[in-house]
């Protein structure tokens, strides 16, 4: 089961502080977090098999995170669906949410 609690303005050191856990399959490869190329800067973990993200903020503060979804007992996909994690780096280039 993926976690993931967001405490805004609760921790007088941190305006934000988020905490989460990427479920994911042993055999999945993935880097840990570090500033991405590229404008804006980027600080998120990268899935090496699809070169997605399940995490982020970027330099002007915006926040992505996704949680699995599952239906009943099966992951279940869809054929020809776009990786949600490359949608998320997708928003973390961007200037803000709106």
């Amino acid at each position: 089961m993926c976690l993931m609690a967001v405490l805004y303005r609760l921790v007088p050191e941190s305006p934000i502080l988020v905490a989460a856990n990427r479920e994911e399959y042993y055999d999945r490869p993935a880097q840990p977090p570090s500033i991405q190329s590229g404008k804006p800067r980027v600080l998120c973990g990268m899935d090496q098999r699809v070169g997605g993200t399940w995490l982020g903020v970027n330099q002007h503060g915006m926040f992505v995170g996704l949680c699995n979804r599952r239906i009943g007992t099966s992951v279940g996909e869809i054929v020809g669906a776009r990786s949600r994690g490359l949608i998320a780096r997708e928003l973390l280039r961007c200037g803000s949410a709106r």
